[in-house]
């Protein structure tokens, strides 16, 4: 997990739409198997969800710049609006265009969906968290 860690912190790979298990893998020099399971236990997720969680920390990033929230989807990594708005739900509990509101004074969300688990912070991966 560490070597993933920080490939992910050095190369963002996760910004790839078509990132694959097989490739990360590659990049980390471990066995699918291996890193699929590794990333299972440390983060309670599956790769799929660690790898958006990554994403939607880049997307709040661009958001907090004033990105558009259509080119922030497709700047993070996501295909598909409903997967986007699916994982900023689950990892912020609101959506998108809520979150924005909250962050510029206005009724919003306060904070990550309940029940949820933010696998970058229980799986102890230092990402700074916008301000």
């Amino acid at each position: 997990m560490v070597r993933l860690q920080a490939l992910l912190q050095k190369e963002p790979q996760f910004l790839d739409p078509d990132l694959t298990l097989s490739r990360l893998a590659r990049r980390v020099l471990v066995q699918v198997k291996a890193l699929s399971s590794a990333i299972n236990q440390s983060s309670g997720d599956n790769v799929s969800r660690f790898i958006n969680s990554y994403r939607i920390e880049h997307a709040c990033d661009l958001l907090d710049q004033a990105r558009s929230i259509t080119s922030t989807m497709f700047d993070s990594g996501f295909q598909t609006k409903s997967n986007f708005n699916r994982e900023f739900l689950r990892l912020k509990g609101c959506a998108p265009k809520t979150w924005l509101a909250q962050r510029i004074g206005q009724a919003g969300c306060a904070g990550k969906a309940r029940g949820s688990k933010d696998p970058i912070y229980s799986a102890g991966i230092s990402v700074s968290a916008p301000a």
